[in-house]
């Protein structure tokens, strides 16, 4: 797929001034579909731009195969149900919140603006979104079947598509006021980063705003600090990411790292595995968790019965300890670079 072997995706610098490493397979190492895709992978990390890109590429075919066969599969963690009965006035998430919240710092979004959420997943943004933003139209690319229910009861024009440089015949001419893409981008292969961007690019209304979430993946300064690199072939650091950006037409307006402290998360880690046998940091954890028990209660319990539950969640003091979520605040050490971006 494309340049494999002269130069660096992102930045064009030779590939004689890059070095490569282990591509750390340990989620998905005793599935066969993935190991026959992963195995073989080495991570190729520019010195100038510090981007890391997994080699060979992997055809699209297999790709989907994979997310269709492992990662969305019905006993997988990130297997998505219809939950939109799960979501109510206790379905706070930090992530969605604070993206929305700094996105509305950049541009003040009027009722019957377009939102687009690329790889929405279970559509927690457009939850989100319904509470945070006036009455927008709301569109989303995901391919994911499991989500289309959840999304449909949403109010959600759906795509549900391989979001790709190919994919202009499906929106005509439909432009976007607001272009969400949260921890997708790294999903592609390294190849891909600059033409996804300025497909971007190109969907943008002229005054429209870009956030991007990616990790925060240092590979040149944090390369011993990772246990884990499936399903992911490209890999950020802010100065890849700014470069990918501005090679991509877009005008980067806000760059900060944010969510868990990378000493901290390793950490957290180095804790876990003392006992034996390697477990992921907390907040993985956490986050899995999460996903597995929306899946197990595709119902939400009565409303009288989580105002019991939850009720002193919103007492003053929690209110304050959830402002005060990693997501809310901004840094370098960070294990999640988020920007805004707009047209030039």
């Amino acid at each position: 797929m494309g340049n494999e072997n002269s130069f660096c995706p992102i930045c064009s610098s030779e590939k004689d001034v890059s070095f490569s490493i282990e591509y750390m397979n340990y989620e998905f190492a005793t599935n066969e579909v993935a190991q026959d895709i992963f195995s073989d992978l080495k991570i190729h990390v520019c010195k100038r731009c510090g981007f890391g890109w997994a080699l060979p590429s992997i055809d699209k075919t297999r790709l989907d195969k994979f997310y269709s066969d492992v990662y969305r599969d019905t006993h997988s963690a990130y297997h998505v149900r219809n939950t939109v009965s799960n979501y109510s006035d206790f379905s706070l998430e930090p992530r969605p919140i604070s993206q929305i919240l700094l996105a509305k710092s950049f541009k003040e979004f009027k009722e019957n603006d377009t939102l687009l959420d690329i790889g929405c997943g279970r559509g927690i943004s457009f939850w989100i979104a319904r509470k945070l933003l006036p009455k927008m139209r709301l569109f989303a690319v995901e391919p994911d079947q499991f989500s289309h229910p959840t999304l449909k009861s949403l109010g959600v024009q759906l795509y549900p598509i391989y979001f790709d440089r190919y994919s202009g015949p499906v929106f005509g001419s439909q432009r976007f006021d607001f272009i969400l893409m949260s921890h997708l981008l790294e999903h592609y292969n390294g190849d891909e980063i600059i033409p996804v961007l300025q497909y971007i690019q190109t969907l943008l209304t002229d005054d429209g705003i870009f956030l991007c979430e990616v990790p925060n993946s240092d590979l040149i300064t944090r390369r011993n600090m990772r246990y884990n690199d499936a399903p992911h072939l490209s890999f950020f650091n802010e100065t890849s990411l700014r470069t990918a950006l501005e090679k991509s037409g877009l005008n980067l307006r806000f760059m900060g790292c944010c969510s868990q402290k990378h000493s901290e998360w390793w950490e957290e880690y180095i804790k876990s595995t003392r006992n034996g046998g390697k477990q992921e940091p907390a907040d993985g954890r956490l986050n899995r968790i999460s996903r597995i028990t929306s899946n197990l209660f595709p119902e939400s319990p009565p409303k009288e019965y989580l105002k019991k539950l939850y009720g002193k969640l919103f007492s003053t003091q929690n209110v304050f300890k959830f402002l005060s979520s990693d997501d809310f605040q901004y840094g370098s050490e960070g294990t999640c670079i988020r920007v805004i971006a707009g047209k030039l």
